[in-house]
């Protein structure tokens, strides 16, 4: 069977929900069953790492969870207080045990309300079927047709894994695949509430359909 692949970067947020969505629509169109969707992430490998401690978070990216989860609320009372201590400083030190405890709680706090989001979306869009038990890391796989970056970045990183294979699926961000001329990317709402998340929920929809029709079309004249 062959198979569109949609990638973001943890396999948490965007690309399962595009799956999703992709395999619902895919269903009431293509009764051969030729085309199944499924979805991966660039980072996931890393994030894990990152969760269960064994290499330390990215800077740069746990200043930006740590100012998120204070503009979010993640935070206590005294927690707020030590972490802004943390933004304060021009780099962020994560081989401080705090800054790292407190890097965590961030990532996991933000994981779980991305979960609890994509399934509100999934009710809200009559949606059959779950999600996967557990991200997935991106790997050059035989069987993809399509593989399709949120983002430019992870097109890009999609490139780079599928490169040393003799897989040569079509690899493009998805709105350039779907000719969205005015959007460059499905924005990442990791960390940016609700109301944002609900909003690149629609986006993705839209284009995930129209990426599914197309490759379907393509499949069924092989």
């Amino acid at each position: 069977m062959q198979k569109i692949e949609f990638v973001c970067s943890g396999n948490m947020g965007r690309s399962p929900l595009a799956e999703l969505i992709a395999r619902n629509h895919i269903a009431r169109l293509d009764e051969s069953g030729r085309l199944e969707a499924t979805s991966s992430g660039t980072l996931v490998t890393t994030l894990n790492a990152w969760r269960d401690g064994s290499v330390p978070f990215n800077p740069v990216r746990a200043k930006w969870l740590l100012e998120q989860a204070l503009k979010a609320g993640v935070y206590s009372g005294d927690e707020r207080t030590l972490v802004r201590s943390f933004v304060r400083a021009e780099a962020v030190d994560i081989t401080d045990p705090a800054v790292s405890a407190m890097t965590l709680k961030a990532q996991l706090s933000f994981d779980a309300e991305e979960m609890e989001n994509r399934a509100l979306v999934a009710v809200k869009l009559g949606l059959k079927g779950g999600f996967k038990a557990a991200p997935e890391q991106t790997v050059a796989r035989r069987d993809a047709v399509v593989v399709l970056g949120m983002s430019s970045s992870n097109t890009a990183s999609i490139r780079e894994i599928y490169a040393p294979s003799k897989a040569t699926p079509v690899i493009e961000t998805l709105t350039d695949y779907t000719a969205r001329a005015e959007l460059a990317q499905v924005p990442d709402a990791l960390g940016l509430g609700r109301d944002v998340y609900m909003e690149m929920a629609e986006v993705l929809r839209a284009e995930t359909v129209k990426a599914g029709e197309k490759t379907l079309t393509s499949a069924l004249r092989r």
